[in-house]
């Protein structure tokens, strides 16, 4: 890093916050740092991949009552399936019953045995710890909420309802304000029937007065000429 320009230590910083995207002292400083990161992360990058596989598979493998560590022994040493975790934990992701097929062809090519567990009935599982007693309705209490803080007058709309917890008469009074304002179908025909013959009577109006004065005029050329 001692060698590179200034140039490519600022391109290589753009996108950091503050003055280390454009300041070369803090630039330098955050970008050897920045690659330190970046090193450590390849390497975890791959384990975290890893790790993640292994939990998928091993939860796919709890269902069909198989051991993962059985199950990783068997295919690498006993059988001669090639599939690696990879593939394994996408197709118990993906296609479940392809991953079973492959599962039990392990299982009878290594010998596998599958852990089964004993019947077990509900207070059999209470007494062994495996569920949780139930906790009476007594002990149960009901969380305190505490009113919002709102300015008188004020109504939230119906996408907050769930923050609202005052004013429940006034937002009453807006329902009812608003449900009177929507109208039904018959009057919404009422209307449009009572535009549509105010815009006749207007046209007719202008027709006459139109009409009216043209008359008026030839009266009175008639007279003079007379």
């Amino acid at each position: 890093m001692g060698n590179w320009s200034r140039t490519k230590v600022l391109r290589l910083a753009k996108g950091f916050q503050g003055r280390a995207k454009n300041c070369y002292s803090l630039a330098i400083v955050r970008l050897h740092k920045s690659l330190q990161h970046a090193y450590r992360g390849r390497k975890l990058r791959r384990r975290i991949a890893r790790r993640d596989w292994i939990t998928r598979i091993n939860s796919a493998l709890s269902e069909q009552s198989v051991k993962y560590s059985c199950f990783i022994h068997g295919l690498n040493v006993y059988s001669n399936v090639a599939l690696n975790r990879k593939v394994l934990a996408e197709l118990a992701v993906n296609e479940p019953y392809s991953f079973r097929a492959v599962v039990n062809e392990v299982i009878e090519q290594a010998g596998i045995p599958r852990v089964e567990l004993p019947p077990m009935s509900y207070e059999e599982a209470k007494v062994q710890g495996d569920i949780v007693n139930e906790i009476p309705k007594e002990e149960v209490k009901e969380p305190e909420f505490q009113p919002l803080r709102i300015r008188p007058g004020v109504t939230l709309t119906d996408a907050d309802d769930y923050l609202r917890l005052t004013h429940v008469e006034e937002d009453a009074k807006w329902r009812e304000k608003r449900l009177s304002k929507v109208l039904t179908k018959k009057q919404l025909k009422k209307l449009v029937l009572r535009k549509k013959k105010g815009d006749v009577k207007e046209v007719e109006e202008k027709g006459k007065k139109k009409d009216g004065g043209k008359g008026a005029d030839k009266g009175s050329k008639s007279k003079g000429k007379k």
